[in-house]
């Protein structure tokens, strides 16, 4: 007897701009489901990489994933921490082994910079991104660092009226609003790469810097074809399927992208936040003690599409109150009711909160002034 099996997730489908069609599982279910021998559905749904606070973000957008618990699992996933500082903060803090994500390449040019002038190894993945810049510089035949900069700005004028005149577009301050979904796509796109050649030729002198300095910052592996030991950078696009011990979030207003208005655009946005979330782990010893406890730290707010921003307060998470011992049953009906009136699904809220231990119902509702 022939035997079909399918692995996916809808939740981490991200890859609608390139044709993949983001109802290719719940499709192939219904398929199989049709046919005599039916179809089983298997959900994989304990995430064994995350920790509890990340998790509760992640709840979110996917109310059924959950954290390792000791008595299913035969591990104890810990609490974890999450961050909010600054960029400065955030480049002090990054380490060999540390990974950034960003929804689009230009903002991770600055934060590369600050951590070269800091000493620091750093690589954005993206080999052909490299060679896509690289491709553009030369196609502009600049004379010199200068006339690139003078070039670039021509260039992206030239593009912008070129896209409105194919839609018949007059030229204007307010054209950029006005191109179809289609041509803004595009443009955005052209922005990116030209707003990461601007960013750079920062502190270069001549053109072949310029190269030189694309060619060894956008690459994956070193001469062994091994992976480098330095600080990562990525979109969510270039880094889904890695981890580490400490995530940062570069730019996370950008979660999700303010472009995307389609149903799916959207739902494949909900999943790059979800995919972004869930890519800091937890170590622990042979004991069950915890020896790294799984970091993600936001660069600026945590995004409202997680719709925990009063969870996070307006510092570091954990944040440190103290409650009154009592019952906490009134006080787990009352988070309830703050995250419904927060958007959140009755049915997700209570199903979180009942995840939650006492101590962290009792911080919730501190920080929510409830």
């Amino acid at each position: 007897m022939g035997r079909i099996i399918v692995v996916g997730d809808r939740k981490q489908s991200i890859y609608g701009f390139r044709g993949a069609d983001i109802t290719a599982m719940p499709n192939l279910q219904k398929m199989l489901e049709g046919r005599p021998n039916g179809c089983k559905v298997f959900p994989l749904s304990v995430c064994r990489r995350s920790p509890k606070s990340h998790i509760r973000l992640a709840q979110a957008i996917v109310p059924d994933i959950k954290w390792c618990i000791k008595e299913r699992d035969g591990i104890e996933a810990p609490e974890g921490e999450i961050y909010q500082i600054s960029l400065e903060q955030a480049v002090e803090m990054m380490r060999e082994g540390d990974m950034g994500i960003a929804r689009v390449n230009r903002v991770l040019v600055p934060v590369a910079y600050q951590c070269i002038k800091l000493k620091k190894k750093v690589i954005i993945r993206g080999k052909d991104i490299g060679k896509g810049l690289i491709a553009l510089i030369k196609k502009l035949k600049p004379t010199g660092v200068a006339n690139l900069l003078f070039k670039i700005e021509q260039y992206e004028s030239q593009e912008m009226k070129k896209l409105a005149e194919a839609e018949g577009l007059a030229d204007g301050p307010d054209v950029a609003k006005r191109l179809s979904r289609k041509s803004q796509i595009k443009l955005d796109n052209l922005l990116d790469k030209t707003g990461c050649i601007a960013a750079l030729c920062d502190g270069m002198n001549n053109l072949s810097e310029v190269i030189a300095n694309i060619e060894e910052i956008f690459s994956d592996f070193d001469d062994t074809g091994k992976p480098k030991d330095a600080i990562v950078l990525g979109t969510v696009h270039r880094t889904k399927g890695l981890e580490a011990f400490n995530i940062f979030m570069i730019d996370p207003e950008n979660f999700p992208h303010p472009m995307a208005t389609k149903e799916w655009e959207v739902e494949q946005e909900r999943n790059l936040a979800y995919i972004g979330v869930t890519r800091a782990k937890f170590q622990l010893d042979d004991k069950g003690n915890v020896v790294q406890p799984g970091r993600l730290i936001f660069i600026g707010q945590c995004p409202s599409i997680f719709r925990a921003e009063w969870l996070m307060g307006k510092a570091v998470y954990p944040v440190k109150v103290e409650a009154p011992k009592s019952d906490t049953q009134a006080l787990r009906d009352k988070v309830i009711e703050f995250w419904v009136k927060n958007n959140t699904p009755r049915e997700a809220a209570e199903k979180m909160v009942k995840d939650m231990t006492d101590d962290v119902v009792r911080q919730c509702a501190m920080i929510a002034g409830l």
